[in-house]
């Protein structure tokens, strides 16, 4: 599997509607941007599904779930994360 670094730049919390939006540009070949909202299932145990919206040239949207691997018909990506806290 390809391993891919992802880097949370910020993170917004929409009390209102409950969801999280986080901005993050992957590392990869394609030097694309990717936009992660994640979205708590609270009526499912905290269960939080990952849509990424990658920069790529199919545009095609791509569903993380919460194990961290990349689902697609073709391949799998597992991936790295590493958060910056805002309480520096």
């Amino acid at each position: 599997m390809n391993m891919v670094n992802i880097i949370f730049l910020g993170n917004w919390f929409f009390s209102d509607i409950g969801i999280t939006i986080y901005y993050a540009i992957s590392v990869l070949a394609d030097r694309g941007k990717t936009i992660y909202y994640a979205i708590p299932d609270l009526a499912d145990k905290g269960k939080t599904i990952y849509y990424a919206i990658p920069d790529l040239a199919d545009k095609g949207k791509t569903i993380f779930n919460d194990t961290g691997y990349f689902k697609n018909k073709i391949r799998k990506i597992k991936f790295n994360i590493r958060c910056f806290s805002n309480s520096n």
